[in-house]
């Protein structure tokens, strides 16, 4: 059921972001209202508005089923970018070494629903194997890469303290050799 597909993977992003997926959210509201409209037309008689608002309601669920898809890969993403650029990319290979897996994989998923843009027509079958492949792999890496933020930020720490040792030691042995010289000029 098409409900349920899309609140399960509501709960997945929810958790993967940790917070509320509007606009996911909004389509299922938008879903529920089609159907308590569509019940009103069944016991009117009015089979067929029933009907395409049953349809709207299912398509509504689609959406956000998709919505939850593009938060899970937006949030992973930005998390990438934002580790490798604080912690550096040698940190985070080194303690993640599954993060050109994760790139693959994130690489993977927009090209398919950019795809998805442009293939209307089969938009929801892209999105069926995201869902059903891609997502779940991509969720499982980015869990992993979640264990290994402790170990990345200690080595980030370690790194920086290291550099500004030897920002100490560099700006010390310049200011011993200009005080040389300058003893040395009398």
């Amino acid at each position: 059921m098409r409900w349920n597909e899309a609140e399960g993977m509501i709960k997945v992003a929810e958790q993967v972001n940790g917070e509320i997926i509007n606009p996911a959210i909004y389509e299922l509201r938008y879903a529920g209202r089609r159907i308590v409209e569509a019940l009103k037309c069944h016991e009117e008689g009015d089979i067929d508005k029933r009907n395409n608002l049953l349809h709207d309601a299912d398509f509504d669920c689609c959406r956000a089923k998709h919505d939850a898809i593009d938060a899970i890969t937006a949030k992973v993403a930005n998390d990438m970018a934002l580790a490798t650029k604080k912690l550096g990319e040698d940190n985070v290979l080194q303690h993640f070494p599954n993060i050109t897996k994760m790139y693959r994989t994130i690489k993977s998923v927009r090209s398919k629903i950019k795809i998805s843009r442009e293939d209307r027509e089969n938009r929801d079958a892209i999105y069926e194997t995201l869902g059903a492949g891609d997502i779940p792999e991509l969720v499982e890496l980015y869990e992993e890469f979640l264990g290994s933020e402790d170990l990345l930020k200690a080595a980030a720490r370690k790194n920086m303290i290291g550099r500004n040792v030897a920002y100490v030691v560099t700006g010390l042995s310049l200011v011993i050799a200009a005080f040389s010289t300058w003893v040395g000029l009398f």
